[in-house]
């Protein structure tokens, strides 16, 4: 069955990095505080989205070309069978922004190495939020975990469409996940005629439900194009 809001439609679609202010909370508690419990240790405070949210997402994406870099390292490291998800201290640093600011993907913190700016939070994700106001459209990151947990119920569900599949797409609708770090909301598939969405509702009885995008779409960052015409051939 077709799908509404998959953007990227491959296989294994690659995670968009993204970076945003660190909060005061951030800084009083440290690169390595977790907002969870009983789930390991997590490098990074997760910011939802409110549920009023009128302005832009605090979250901005990385230049494709730096996406790529850290993608491929993690490639690497996941091939060398070190552990890559937000609680490992395996991973390094990597130099992005043409070697302007420095990446560290243990922290999930992004600092300046030339200008006295802020450290920012960083992000992977594949999955996001979308809200659609005045012919704007807001995209919101799903929290690494919950990123994971909704790909694998979308995964499910395109197996399950296979004609070799021994499950069928109406058993996998029932299903629904949990979200970890927006507590109190699932993530679960809807069918309206023949179409699939994937929606992140609240767990209450008369809560909201947002729409899920996979992939972020077409996007570029101010100066990249430029700055890579000047890159050598």
């Amino acid at each position: 069955p077709p799908w509404n809001y998959i953007e990227d439609a491959s296989a294994k679609t690659p995670r968009i990095w993204l970076s945003r202010p660190l909060s005061e909370s951030d800084l009083a508690g440290g690169t390595r505080t977790s907002t969870r419990s009983g789930s390991g240790t997590s490098h990074y405070s997760y910011v939802p989205p409110s549920a009023g949210q009128t302005g832009q997402c605090v979250y901005r994406p990385l230049r494709k070309v730096d996406c790529r870099a850290i993608n491929e390292r993690l490639d690497m490291l996941n091939a060398a069978g070190v552990p890559v998800d937000e609680s490992s201290t395996q991973l390094g640093t990597i130099l992005v922004e043409s070697g302007r600011a420095t990446a560290d993907l243990d922290a999930r913190h992004l600092a300046f190495n030339f200008i006295n700016c802020p450290r920012r939070a960083l992000l992977g994700a594949a999955w996001f939020t979308r809200i659609e106001r005045d012919g704007d459209v807001v995209l919101h990151p799903l929290s690494e975990v919950d990123g994971d947990r909704v790909e694998r119920l979308y995964l499910r569900a395109v197996s399950a469409s296979s004609s070799l599949s021994d499950a069928s797409t109406d058993d996998v609708l029932k299903e629904h996940v949990d979200l970890e770090d927006e507590r109190g909301y699932k993530a679960m598939i809807c069918k309206v005629g023949r179409t699939l969405t994937m929606k992140k509702k609240s767990s209450s009885l008369f809560g909201t439900s947002v729409i899920l995008q996979r992939g972020y779409g077409e996007y570029k960052v101010p100066g990249e194009e430029d700055e890579s015409c000047l890159a050598p051939p």
